[in-house]
């Protein structure tokens, strides 16, 4: 089993998938942790618009760090208040319709092959 966070910046025409064994808080605080350290390490802030599945809170973070390390990442980023139908899941969906299409339209047997296909 293997869970896959898109990391999609439209206007920038950039894609960035973090392949995860599960997908928990901390997984997803550890793929937000990575977009700001290692992605977009000059940002200020990052506004992140996400869907509505219950690991992606911003209280997450708390479930993966220290107390400060955790105020310092929530400080990193806007999460801005999102339709349930808007054009922003499009978009994602577009993306990861792609990437299925590109390379993950196959069983695939374990993670180091899944995360060279998403790399690819």
């Amino acid at each position: 089993m293997s869970n896959r966070f898109l990391l999609f910046a439209p206007l920038a025409g950039k894609r960035h998938v973090q392949v995860s064994e599960r997908r928990t808080k901390v997984d997803w605080a550890h793929a937000m942790r990575h977009l700001a350290d290692a992605l977009d390490p000059a940002a200020d802030v990052i506004v992140v618009v996400l869907d509505k599945l219950h690991p992606h809170r911003p209280a997450s973070f708390s479930e993966a760090c220290e107390p400060a390390e955790a105020q310092r990442r929530r400080a990193r980023f806007a999460f801005p208040s999102t339709p349930k139908h808007g054009s922003w899941l499009h978009m994602a969906e577009i993306a990861l319709r792609a990437l299925v299409r590109s390379c993950l339209n196959r069983r695939i047997p374990d993670q180091a092959t899944l995360h060279r296909e998403v790399q690819a």
